[in-house]
């Protein structure tokens, strides 16, 4: 997907269900979120068995790392990333940043998206980056 696509596919997500709370989100579309004790080095992944979606959330994330994360594998979802990246990165050594830099993306429209016009204008990438509990490299994928 395209970067414009993305971000008008968060936009009309955040318009259908009325928040950013990934949680929400999730249980209105039938993903179940699951957290379970993982290596420090994995935040989560999503698992699609038969027609339904999985995100398995390392317990050990804080609230903030957790809400980026599930949001994060929403985006897998939406952007319709239908393979097993684990599996694929392990045994395939298939490129698969530019569906992480898609989910990132997908992560930082949808945080944008309970920003009023006026806040986007008056922080800086910086600032955003402290409200929002995202890095500025992150930012950068949706501004420039």
């Amino acid at each position: 997907m395209q970067k414009k696509e993305i971000i008008n596919l968060a936009k009309k997500i955040y318009n259908k269900y009325n928040t950013t709370d990934p949680l929400k989100i999730a249980f209105n579309i039938g993903c179940t979120v699951i957290y379970s004790n993982m290596p420090a080095k994995i935040k989560g992944y999503t698992l699609k068995i038969y027609r339904s979606n999985l995100i398995y959330i390392n317990e050990n994330l804080n609230e903030i790392e957790t809400r980026n994360t599930i949001l994060h594998e929403l985006g897998h979802i939406f952007c319709k990333h239908d393979e097993n990246r684990i599996f694929t990165s392990l045994k395939t050594h298939q490129v698969t940043s530019k569906l992480e830099n898609q989910a990132d993306l997908f992560t930082v429209a949808m945080l944008i998206n309970a920003l009023e016009e006026e806040e986007l204008e008056r922080y800086n990438l910086k600032q955003l980056s402290y409200m929002l509990g995202i890095s500025e490299e992150l930012l950068k994928l949706y501004f420039f």
